[in-house]
């Protein structure tokens, strides 16, 4: 079938993530065809029970034959640089773990089929392309997104107690390449929640800036009988979250529709409302495949830290 929405252009999509190296997760392997490239993640601490997961995919060379940039970088990474969890297992000062900054990143969904719920479950996910060491005078720990979406709905967080939290909920989707769509929920606090209630409607196009935060919280529980050793099981929680810290465009907060200058750069509601249908066609796709008995492969798929839902 024709794609029915490839005059759809692909969204401004930007992520930088700056903090300590944590975890250096990333490997040289072959793909199927033989190829050298570099995978895997790395994850970087931005404050104290704060990390955020970066993936990264890259081949040695490019479809030209030349040097990989994306893959030059990786590999310095992986033959030069200290993480935290290096630190640890020499018994080294974990202050000398490696400085990093993610450049050329984009927010993601990954859809897979999740065998304990017989259903499809999505999570989002940071895709990088280079790591760099942070220079120290400029150093600054930070995970931030700059994003064009189209907004599908503005609505008040509602608690499980059926009360509102005073901030803001956005839906939006994300025009990718392709002419795909995927959809991302945005949340707004405070000054910021307050001005989108009252100047942001659905069904227009918006560019925001926001933090990724990502919490790691950590319970442990004692369990056992009045006397003895008590038995103590950890649990460990990921809360992360696309908060709104801005938006607008070379001052102008206006979204796109009501801005003559980025009139014409709108995405149209005929063309998301078509993504999104074949959004959903793939997912029900995806899920009658994984729902099959010889599909070994994704029941045992977990979603990785740092998932959004």
């Amino acid at each position: 079938m024709a794609n029915a929405t490839s005059t759809l252009r692909e969204a401004d999509n930007r992520v930088v993530i700056e903090g300590v190296l944590k975890e250096n997760n990333l490997e040289k392997t072959k793909d199927k065809d033989g190829k050298t490239v570099v995978r895997g993640d790395i994850v970087v601490q931005i404050a104290e029970n704060e990390e955020i997961v970066a993936k990264f995919y890259s081949a040695e060379l490019t479809k030209t034959g030349k040097e990989n940039p994306s893959f030059k970088s990786l590999s310095t990474v992986m033959e030069n640089y200290v993480s935290v969890a290096d630190c640890l297992k020499a018994n080294e000062p974990i202050e000398n773990a490696t400085k990093v900054q993610v450049k050329g990143a984009k927010l993601r969904i990954n859809d897979y089929f999740n065998e304990n719920k017989k259903d499809i479950s999505s999570y989002v996910e940071v895709a990088g392309s280079f790591i760099s060491s942070s220079k120290e005078e400029t150093y600054e720990p930070r995970a931030e997104f700059e994003l064009e979406c189209f907004v599908l709905n503005i609505k008040p967080e509602i608690n499980k107690e059926q009360e509102e939290t005073g901030r803001l909920v956005l839906n939006v989707a994300v025009p990718i390449y392709g002419g795909k769509v995927v959809p991302f929920t945005l949340i707004a606090e405070g000054d910021v929640a307050e001005f989108l209630s009252m100047n942001y409607e659905k069904n227009k196009t918006a560019f925001l800036l926001g933090d990724i935060k990502n919490t790691v919280t950590i319970n442990k529980v004692e369990k056992g009988g009045g006397f003895g050793k008590k038995k103590v099981e950890t649990f460990i929680n990921t809360k992360q979250e696309l908060i709104i810290t801005g938006g607008g465009v070379n001052g102008d907060p206006s979204m796109y529709e009501d801005n003559p200058e980025l009139a014409e750069k709108a995405f149209a509601i005929e063309d998301i409302k078509k993504a999104m249908a074949e959004r959903e066609i793939m997912l029900e796709t995806k899920k009658a495949g994984g729902a099959k008995p010889n599909n070994k492969a994704k029941e045992t798929k977990k979603a990785p830290r740092g998932g959004l839902f």
